[in-house]
């Protein structure tokens, strides 16, 4: 979601010269999303761009980390829906979009749908005012597009160097 939200906020030229000047500080890439964090917060790595919500927590836990959240953040939308339906997946629909479990999901998540459902998760960053302004349509449109010049762009680092992909 990162990489879409500079393709979109910066334009696609501007976006992909970024990422190029930033790979050159990348020491490796990782299969997870939290394991740069997760390193971090181990001292493997003095820097690891990961997700929000594993950084509070390993902080929680008492890894010396902080979280920097700088204007302009990729964010995703958790979604539930219907494959097959049945009396079990609607109740189970049904409760996760409940007040309930927006209760259950705001301990980990400040930001939830429910209205009526508000919190605070120790050591989360402000995210709100730091989100990027961007479209899920118009990453969706362009998703292919944007993922095969990804790609591209990390086959070419990586045959520079093929043991950053860890």
């Amino acid at each position: 979601m990162q990489v879409s939200a500079w393709l979109q906020n910066m334009g696609e030229d501007q976006a992909w010269n970024y990422m190029k000047n930033l790979d050159k500080n990348i020491a490796h890439y990782t299969h997870s999303g939290s394991k740069p964090c997760v390193q971090a917060g181990m001292g493997e790595v003095a820097i690891g761009i990961s997700m929000a919500v594993r950084g509070a927590k390993l902080i929680n836990q008492g890894a010396p980390l902080a979280v920097i959240t700088p204007k302009g953040i990729g964010w995703e939308s958790e979604a539930v829906g219907l494959v097959k339906e049945s009396d079990a997946a609607k109740r189970v629909v049904d409760w996760s979009v409940s007040k309930s479990a927006n209760e259950l999901y705001v301990e980990s998540y400040p930001v939830v749908a429910h209205k009526a459902v508000t919190g605070n998760v120790n050591n989360y960053p402000e995210v709100q005012g730091a989100m990027a302004r961007w479209t899920l349509v118009r990453w969706g449109r362009n998703e292919l597009r944007f993922l095969k010049l990804g790609l591209r762009n990390l086959m070419l680092s990586l045959n520079q160097n093929p043991n950053r992909l860890v």
